[in-house]
């Protein structure tokens, strides 16, 4: 049984720092820690003990304390008695937390001892909330929630700013203009000062990155992963789709699509009179022509008859009302569009309006067939209408008002530009007329002359002076790592985000549920229909009922264990109960099929009249489904923006924070400077005046000198207004770049092909199945194995046979066959299957391989495997074997995956049925040749390199294409030909789903060589290119490829997962970051990586 990571001695170490972090009231570091471990333990089964989610089987109890301390404080900042209640929930929640029954010895003890801890400070947490809610009922607290704002200080102006504010004043204009010239050399002299080595280090590379990519403001995912990002939109998809859900959708039919806005414009545009239906039939019918001719103003026509009806017309309004309003609010979706339009193709459809007659009328087009209907039809449409809800009250409101509020308090207003030269900050030379500027959003870097930059800048009033001592849009803490940035707040609206994917999920698993009935019900729908056509040519005593109809049914599908049948079985039994709702879970099939053959006499007329009940219900239930996905998904988009908006990091936030201090010391130096110099001034004049008195006659010897004191004589101390402490502790800013992920260009097809044998001839295997796969050992015995395996050319083979097999289960349309067909494989297997085989298959299909120490076993159990299949000969010649030959072996063993009625596995996805013609140019011969099967094509190394060495810019697909080039026929002159040589042309008729190609190397290549030939390969080919008898853009896609590292003398596996190329190690399933495309020709030529096997998949399966 492998250990918990809650033994492990590094987790351990991190989670006594989070412990210590938030005995200290660091929150946010705490938080920081418990995310990464939950990022790198997502997968384990005692990870429940990381998360603090509403929605799994318990909490983190250590995390629940500052959790319900903070609902606790902010209910008693805001009067606030939801949050009270939070604070008790959230505290009992901590008291009442449970375990799975798989969790691990050592995280029951660890949830223990955080219990026993806590609980005398929960318990009384709950005491004085639950007071405070009691106390609420005589004085009644606020129970809305409310955004907190931070208190503002009444006493911002101190005597040293007024005195500063005269000095400015007093300033002549260009030296106003000079003051906005940062000199960067002197703010880093001043930052080295204040901050030591590293903040001047922060401060280099904040400029480094700004003056590289002349932007101040970046995006980061500030998961464990830290990707930077340089758009909102990038910054967007990449929380979607790497970190906010496991929801993906089945397909992209299956999305619910909002109503287009041509449709909503129509719906609020018209005047949605009620119209004289049967007048209007009447036109259809007579006068189609002058019905054509109607000329419709955004698809309203005021030619239909009118009806003078208020009932009708009340009932419009109230309909219009009602879609407006849905529109608006992004929630009509388009299945009630098509919803409504049945109704008037109904209604006209009794009164003998053909459906062409309705398209020439143009009302299949507009929302105005609705006038046409009647009271009946009207009201049954206003009273589903009246059921949607247009407000979700889950936190999204709340959510957003925090956020704005929060970077209301962090945006930056001001731009900062470079001289030509980058030694020169340039200052917004908007800060010397006012200081309310726009926010500057965006941190675009120009380049400026300051002479012409600031030639014409006015400079009126003291606002700079303001600006100067405001320090609330600027980062308090410096230097602060990114990442910790607003973290808190970031992380709770990612948990928010990840809720409405998860709830986006089960609602469209609620819908297909419900349209999975709905069939079934079409289905019983049918077996009535189908039985009044039989009726027509028999007796009344011949005829059967309905009930006794569909009861003989479901015997007949009884035997079939599947979730149709039961399906089936749930919709006849509701039919012939009457039910009021479709139920889906009845769990005894036998019980279900006693109640449906007591209903057996039931009449037709009860029987029809609740199947189209339960249709209606049903088709009520989807367009609700609908309307609410919407509504979630409106959530999603919210949520997403403002989790992208926390993401962006504007630098200037810590340029301002060393800018301030800085400049607020420089201008005091300078008003110190300019009283000191006064003040010199003064004691010169009145020197000289002294010097003069001295030689008047009568008052030299009878007056001392009089000392006159001004104010300007006194020191003038000048403490800064802000706190410039130096912070030794908080770690220097990262500037992380990202290569782009996408591939470059269009990536080519493939060429020459020499066949891979395809041999069937699998011996039959007597194996009993193994234990089961929680069993199973881990790596030790695949330890073993390689150690008992002679010498280096069996490590070789086995490291041959890892890799090929990790490529091949990296392909995604075999794993999405085997979960297709896995049942029916396993119930229909022609012959025995090898018991390595299943289990790899089982495990793969269950994901259960990705769990710790299952690949190892399974790789090892499927040696012993090949071992007895084969021949110890033919085994020890395949230890010597490169990747190609094992690949083979591979499908040779793989091709025992079959039944009588479905060809193998290999067969199905991996053969190419393919026929060569020869079209003689000299005698028109046109000799047939037998089809031929193969796994793939073989190309030379070498080919593939002297081609794109001579040829230039050629795609790989053209080199390949050139290389099948030379192969030719002689037009055989047995069957009557004349002997010339040929060019052949290779014809497919079907695309397999995987195509191989294999690459032969002579394996003393040089470095350079490798990379050349690397270089070369391409992500995508179109094979249409190579072969006859395709539609253009057959397009194939790499996935993973097989190649063989002189460096580490063994295989690897390239696979391509979730947008990045990763290099999967023998240890791990998990892959090694290697990066886009480039970076994978560079990692093939350090390395000395031979790619031998290249494994495409057709796009079509992929999109």
């Amino acid at each position: 049984m492998s250990s918990s990571f809650l033994e492990d001695v590094e987790f351990i170490k991190l989670l006594i720092k989070s412990r210590e972090a938030c005995a200290k009231g660091n929150y946010i570091k705490a938080l920081e820690i418990t995310e990464d471990l939950i990022f790198v333990h997502k997968e384990d089964k005692d990870s429940w003990f990381l998360h603090i989610q509403e929605e799994c089987f318990s909490q983190d109890v250590m995390l629940s304390r500052p959790c319900a301390m903070g609902f606790y404080n902010l209910a008693k900042q805001l009067g606030s008695v939801s949050y009270y209640k939070k604070c008790v929930e959230k505290s009992k929640q901590a008291l009442a937390v449970t375990y799975p029954e798989n969790t691990s010895p050592v995280a029951r003890s660890m949830l223990q001892e955080l219990k026993k801890d806590l609980e005398k400070e929960f318990k009384t947490l709950i005491r004085d909330a639950e007071r405070k809610i009691a106390g609420a009922k005589i004085s009644p607290l606020s129970s809305e929630s409310k955004v907190w704002e931070p208190k503002k200080s009444l006493d911002l102006v101190k005597n040293e700013i007024q005195e500063l504010r005269k000095y400015w004043m007093g300033l002549d204009i260009k030296i106003k203009r000079d003051f906005m010239n940062v000199s960067i050399a002197k703010l880093k002299s001043f930052v080295e000062g204040v901050y030591y080595r590293e903040g001047r280090d922060v401060l280099e590379k904040v400029l480094t990155s700004a003056r590289e990519e002349r932007k101040w403001t970046f995006w980061m995912c500030k998961t464990k992963c830290l990707k930077k990002l340089s758009s909102a939109e990038e910054c967007k998809n990449h929380l979607e789709q790497q970190h906010a859900a496991d929801f993906k959708h089945a397909s992209k039919k299956d999305l619910v699509q909002r109503i287009g806005k041509d449709w909503a414009r129509k719906i609020s545009v018209g005047a949605w009179e009620p119209v004289d239906a049967v007048a209007a039939v009447e036109m259809m019918k007579n006068r189609l022509a002058d019905v054509k001719a109607f000329a419709p103003k955004n698809g309203w026509s005021k030619e239909w008859p009118l009806a003078a009806d208020g009932d009708r017309s009340k009932l419009l309004k109230e309909i219009k009302l009602l879609l407006v309003s849905y529109c608006d609010h992004k929630i009509l979706p388009s299945s009630i569009r098509e919803w409504l339009m049945r109704f008037p193709a109904q209604y006209l459809g009794k009164l003998e309006v053909s459906e062409q007659s309705l398209i020439d009328s143009h009302l299949v087009e507009t929302p105005q067939s609705i006038c046409f209907l009647e009271s009946h039809e009207l009201n049954q449409i206003l009273d589903f209408l009246k059921t949607i809800k247009c407000k979700r009250n889950d936190g999204t409101d709340l959510i957003c008002r925090a956020v704005d509020s929060f970077l209301d308090h962090t945006r930056v207003k001001e731009k900062i530009d470079f001289d030509p030269q980058f030694s020169f900050l340039l200052l917004d030379r908007r800060l010397l007329k006012c200081k309310d500027v726009p926010f500057d959003d965006e941190g675009i870097i120009n380049v400026f002359d300051p002479n012409v930059h600031y030639a014409k800048a006015p400079a009126q009033g003291d606002d700079i002076i303001s600006w100067l001592t405001d320090y609330n849009s600027v980062d308090k803490i410096f230097p602060r790592p990114i990442r910790e940035h607003n973290f808190g707040i970031w992380v709770a609206v990612l948990k928010a985000v990840q809720f409405t994917f998860r709830s986006l999920g089960t609602k469209y698993a609620k819908k297909f549920l419900v349209l999975d009935y709905d069939a079934a019900l079409t289905v019983v729908e049918n077996l009535c229909m189908s039985e009044d056509e039989r009726r027509k040519n028999l007796q009344e005593d011949q005829w059967n009922r309905y009930a006794s109809l569909l009861c003989d049914s479901c015997e007949e599908r009884l035997s079939e264990s599947s979730l149709t049948t039961n399906f089936f079985l749930w919709a006849v039994r509701d039919v012939l109960e009457g039910a009021s709702h479709p139920t889906f879970d009845f769990p005894d099939l036998e019980d279900c099929m006693n109640l449906i053959r007591q209903c057996k006499s039931l009449s037709d007329d009860i029987a029809l009249k609740s199947i189209h009940h339960l249709k209606s219900v049903v088709t009520h239930k989807v367009l609700l489904i609908d309307s609410k996905i919407l509504l979630i998904d409106n959530s999603r988009i919210t949520l997403l923006n403002n989790l992208t908006r926390l993401s962006a990091f504007d630098n200037r936030t810590y340029i301002l924070r060393l800018l301030k201090p800085f400049l607020l010391s420089e201008i005091v130096n300078m008003e110190s400077k300019a009283k000191s110099d006064a003040a010199e001034a003064y004691l010169l004049l009145v020197e000289e005046k002294t010097s003069q008195s001295k030689k008047k006659k009568n008052k030299s010897n009878k007056r001392n000198s009089t000392s006159m004191s001004s104010p300007l004589d006194k020191t003038v101390d000048h403490e800064p207004s802000v706190n410039l402490e130096p912070r030794a502790s908080s770690p220097s800013l990262k500037i992380v770049k990202e290569d782009s992920m996408e591939p470059e260009g269009a990536l080519a097809s493939e060429r020459d092909r020499l066949e891979i044998s395809s041999n069937t001839g699998i011996q039959e295997e007597a194996t009993k199945d193994d234990p089961d796969m929680r069993n199973m050992p881990g790596e030790d015995l695949l330890s073993e194995h390689l150690a008992s395996a002679p010498g280096e050319a069996a490590a070789r083979y086995n490291s041959a046979l890892d890799m090929t097999l990790k490529a091949l289960l990296n392909i995604k349309i075999l794993k999405e066959d085997l979960m297709h067909n896995m049942q029916l494989f396993q119930n229909h297997l022609e012959e025995q299957v090898p018991s390595a085989l299943q289990n790899l298959f089982t495990a793969f299909v269950s994901e259960v391989i990705k769990n710790e120490g299952v690949y190892s076993c399974l790789l090892s159990h499927l040696l012993v495997s090949v071992e007895e299949m084969f021949s110890m000969v033919y085994v020890e010649k395949l230890s010597d074997a490169d990747a190609a030959e094992v690949v083979v072996a591979i499908f040779e063993f793989w091709h025992c995956w079959k039944y009588r009625e479905r060809e193998s596995l290999v067969t199905r996805l991996f053969t190419l049925e393919e026929n060569e013609r020869m079209s003689c140019i000299n005698c028109r011969s046109k000799p047939n040749y037998p089809e031929q099967r193969s796994h793939g094509i073989v190309v030379a190394a070498e080919s593939i390199r002297d081609l794109k060495c001579a040829l230039g810019d050629i795609k790989f697909v053209d080199i390949l294409k050139v290389t099948r080039m030379e192969y030719t026929m002689l037009c055989d002159i047995k069957s009557g030909g004349c002997g010339r040589t040929n060019i052949v042309h290779h014809i497919i008729s079907r695309c397999p789903p995987i195509f191989t190609i294999v690459l032969e190397w002579e394996k003393n290549e040089t470095e350079k060589e490798v990379s050349e030939t690397t270089k070369a390969l391409e992500w995508e080919i179109d094979i249409s290119r190579m072969y006859d008898g395709l539609e253009p853009n057959t397009n194939y896609r790499l996935v993973s490829m097989v190649g063989c590292s002189e460096v580490e003398e063994e295989h690897i596996c390239i696979a391509y997962e979730k947008n990045r190329w990763v290099n999967l190690r023998r240890e791990s399933l998990v892959g090694e970051d290697i990066g886009n495309w480039k970076s994978v020709v560079r990692f093939c030529g350090e390395k000395k990586v031979r790619p031998e096997i290249l494994f495409y998949e057709a796009a079509r399966s992929m999109a």
